[in-house]
């Protein structure tokens, strides 16, 4: 995961960037995860790998205002793909129900390819997470309590 999240991101950036520099124009998009504002028990390198996803981002946007060139990073939530159904199913075996978990990759696309009509440099899919780090700043305490017992529960 690190090697996808972290090393293939920042080498296609370091391929790409160059390039678009020289034209003046051109928009890096890194698909990353709310797990990356917000990581969660349970998938420390997973929130790890997209939390420097999202920094290397925000600091990319920032280098590059007034050349042309855009940085965004989406934050999405559950996506339905088969990465998001067997994070969810039990390793014991127990199917997880996940047909209404989650948005469709077509959604994501589709607010994608508006991110690049009218850049930003963070983009929330669905839109409503965009509340989710305002909430952490408040109740991040009752995660930090309340997470450890869901995870034990979770694995008996």
């Amino acid at each position: 995961m690190i090697q996808v999240n972290v090393e293939a991101m920042a080498h296609f950036t370091s391929l790409f960037l160059p390039g678009m520099r020289e034209r003046k124009r051109g928009h890096i998009v890194n698909v990353g995860s709310i797990s990356g504002s917000i990581p969660s028990q349970g998938i420390a390198v997973y929130a790890a790998g997209k939390s420097f996803m999202d920094a290397f981002t925000t600091a990319l946007c920032r280098e590059l205002r007034g050349t042309g060139v855009h940085a965004s990073v989406v934050r999405a939530g559950a996506v339905k793909t088969e990465f998001c159904q067997s994070a969810l199913n039990h390793d014991n075996g127990e199917h997880v129900p996940t047909e209404n978990v989650g948005v469709t990759a077509g959604h994501v696309a589709r607010r994608i390819w508006t991110l690049l009509l009218y850049p930003k440099r963070v983009v929330y899919v669905p839109r409503w997470l965009g509340i989710v780090p305002w909430v952490e700043l408040s109740f991040g305490w009752l995660e930090d309590w309340i997470g450890p017992l869901l995870l034990k529960r979770g694995s008996q």
